[in-house]
């Protein structure tokens, strides 16, 4: 009886990953048309990722600013500028000499 058992879950482990790969497959199909939209999607999820990680660095640099005894260099304030959200902008300016 033990024997039966393990021959009928090996029988239905195989039927099961014969239909996962069946199933893989015509997702694959159905996406096929659409792999250059799926690159560009992609891409663009890889670039808002970098810039969420990136985007406590600007407050670094108006909290530094604000709070510290030191001028954000001017090269410094441009790149921060152009990194930082909108509300943040009004905030971040160039040390004047």
């Amino acid at each position: 009886m033990g024997m039966l058992r393990t021959l009928s879950a090996g029988a239905a482990a195989l039927k099961e990953s014969r239909e996962r790969k069946r199933l893989v497959s015509m997702v694959l199909r159905l996406l096929r048309p659409y792999r250059g939209w799926l690159v560009v999607v992609f891409i663009a999820m890889l670039i808002e990722i970098a810039m969420s990680l990136a985007a406590p660095w600007p407050l670094k640099l108006v909290l530094d600013d604000a709070l510290g005894k030191h001028q954000l260099p001017k090269s410094t304030a441009r790149r921060a500028l152009i990194c930082s959200p909108s509300s943040l902008r009004k905030s971040i300016t160039p040390a004047s000499k």
